[in-house]
């Protein structure tokens, strides 16, 4: 699959798991793609790293990271859920990767390879 395709692949997903957080009542939603406010950026090892959607309802922080075949052994991948694991364990952040096309066991033992054991996965 080529980048450009993965890419609108990508955004789909993006846009799809807005309206599930707007389904569930987040109000206060952030999304890295055209229309939307751009998450909080999140410091990791003297970087900023933005997660794809960031959202809040009540007390409850919502991180989302979408991630293809061709991104998820990237050194970049690698920072970002690392900045991503840190922020959730410093603010009771919940993670979720969503991941189209990529089984939920490839992506936990990339996962676990990276020491982040608590999230939740997306399959589509």
């Amino acid at each position: 699959m080529s980048k450009r395709i993965n890419q609108r692949h990508h955004d789909f997903m993006i846009k799809y798991m807005v309206s599930q957080l707007l389904n569930a009542g987040f109000s206060k939603i952030c999304a890295d793609i055209p229309g939307h406010k751009k998450p909080i950026p999140i410091k990791f090892q003297s970087s900023a790293y933005y997660p794809d959607v960031y959202a809040e309802k009540d007390m409850k922080k919502i991180l989302v990271e979408v991630e293809t075949d061709d991104s998820i052994n990237e050194d970049h991948t690698e920072f970002e859920w690392m900045a991503l694991n840190q922020y959730k364990k410093s603010n009771n952040a919940e993670l979720i990767f969503v991941a189209p096309g990529i089984s939920r066991q490839k992506l936990t033992l990339r996962a676990y390879e990276l020491g982040i054991e608590d999230f939740m996965f997306v399959g589509v």
